[in-house]
């Protein structure tokens, strides 16, 4: 029986609790008749006549397509611009907490227990290519190396060759940082996943939950680990964005200790190498998008903070709102038109240009938590969250009730 790990958590997922940090840890399993219990990663996704109305945590386009997916494995589609929806065929019950297509066949999500799940038919059908307990996972190796540099460690101290003050000291740093590692990485196995990005049909990443980072050259069928890549040791990577010049960026959660900053992680070549940017912010960020139209890279997250890089990532600047907020912002897109729409908790509705002296904060009546939005052909959006799907208009209304 595995755990269920609720990271992205508002009401326990990404939405109202996107806030990364609170965690709860809940039974995974389901029950298929009495007295028998069955892994939530082993029970397919129960039809549910408005899976549409769950929960719904991220969403993506699969050429003209639409793909939503959230708890309970529900993954549903829509051709229609959002107006009607179908469930998909889906192997597990876990929640899944983001969707990337590459094109308008293959997509990936990934999910809770380090799920990774695959499509080749633009989202009717999933098949399971990863979690953290399958025998070809690399958290094995992960959690192997960890424990054997903490007993490494442990024997240092037990045996010291040397008298000097220093070194001891040193020694001791040594073992306590091993063994906080070996703690950390045992998470990997019941921890999610937060956020997918390929580059191609082939290569591909995902990050999640305590620094994960997780790399493929195979479309997804096997992965490798790449937290050491990264120069960090337990925060959450929450979003990764990838752009067509070789550029990677990487949001992650602010660390606890006092003074600290939040750090967006940049490549130049897709990931090869990468460079730690701390910057001027004391909120974790969970959500990174694109505006080609001024070519600033965006990050958004804790109370309401909007920032933007017109140098990929070698420095960021916050973009003011018109409303002092607490509110979180966990998602934003670019508009055909050249805005951008950013959506959060509390019913924010956030839209502006990057040439806004401040960005116009709307509040939703209804206070709905979003938590990822699209722009769809017909010029409005579509939003996920709290209460599944919702079509809305340019200035954040809601649209006609739909199927």
């Amino acid at each position: 029986m595995h755990n269920d790990l609720n990271v992205r958590n508002l009401i326990s997922s990404r939405l109202l609790g996107a806030v990364i940090g609170c965690l709860a840890m809940v039974f995974s399993v389901t029950a298929h008749s009495a007295g028998e219990f069955v892994d939530v990663l082993d029970a397919p996704s129960v039809k549910m006549p408005k899976a549409s109305k769950s929960m719904l945590l991220d969403i993506a386009k699969a050429g003209d397509r639409l793909v939503a997916v959230g708890q309970y494995g529900h993954v549903v589609f829509s051709d229609d611009n959002g107006k009607s929806w179908t469930q998909a065929e889906v192997p597990v019950q876990s929640q899944l907490n983001a969707v990337y297509f590459v094109n308008d066949k293959k997509g990936w999500v990934v999910g809770q227990d380090a799920l990774i799940l695959g499509t080749v038919d633009g989202g009717e059908n999933w098949t399971k290519l990863h979690d953290g307990y399958a025998a070809n996972s690399p958290i094995h190796a992960v959690i192997k190396d960890a424990e054997e540099k903490r007993v490494a460690a442990e024997y240092a101290i037990d045996n010291p060759d040397t008298d000097d003050p220093d070194e001891l000291a040193a020694i001791e740093d040594a073992f306590y940082e091993a063994d906080d590692l070996a703690a950390v990485v045992k998470k990997y196995q019941t921890s999610p996943l937060l956020d997918v990005w390929f580059k191609d049909e082939n290569e591909g990443f995902a990050v999640g939950a305590y620094a994960q980072f997780y790399h493929t050259s195979d479309g997804g069928k096997t992965w490798e680990s790449w937290r050491d890549r990264l120069d960090n040791f337990e925060d959450h990577n929450n979003a990764i964005l990838g752009l067509k010049d070789g550029s990677l960026f990487v949001a992650s959660e602010k660390s606890n200790y006092d003074g600290a900053k939040v750090k967006i992680y940049r490549s130049a070549d897709f990931g090869k190498t990468w460079e730690n940017i701390t910057t001027d912010f004391d909120r974790s960020l969970y959500g990174l998008f694109y505006d080609p139209a001024s070519d600033y890279v965006y990050a958004v997250g804790m109370s309401g903070l909007v920032v933007r890089s017109s140098n990929r990532g070698a420095s960021w600047e916050r973009q003011p709102l018109n409303l002092e907020t607490e509110f979180l912002s966990f998602s934003g897109v670019a508009t055909q038109g050249g805005d951008i729409v950013i959506v959060g908790n509390n019913g924010q509705f956030t839209t502006g240009t990057a040439s806004s002296e401040k960005l116009n904060v709307f509040l939703r009546k209804d206070r709905v938590n979003m938590t990822s939005v699209v722009e769809t052909a017909d010029g409005n959006f579509v939003t996920t969250g709290a209460r599944g799907i919702n079509r809305v208009s340019p200035d954040g209304k809601n649209l006609s009730k739909d199927k």
